[in-house]
């Protein structure tokens, strides 16, 4: 990753920050729970969860079209 800064997945704590919602209701999203995407790393009682910034932004864009669609609905 070097001195860029740039990283190809965040951890929870993080990517909650990243979508503006807690870490408790991101682990309420996260598969196979709910819809958001992530690499368990590790098989240990407790692994590591790391989200993708391409999957979260992907989940997002899907939330956009969906809200935006239920507001076309409702008019």
């Amino acid at each position: 990753m070097g001195d860029s800064g740039y990283r190809l997945a965040l951890r929870a704590h993080e990517a909650a920050k990243a979508l503006g919602i807690s870490t408790r209701k991101l682990r309420e999203l996260t598969m196979p729970r709910g819809p958001i995407p992530c690499v368990r790393i590790g098989n240990g009682t407790r692994p590591m969860l790391l989200y993708p910034l391409a999957s979260l932004q992907g989940w997002l864009e899907q939330q956009e079209v969906l809200s935006l669609h239920n507001e076309k609905s409702k008019t």
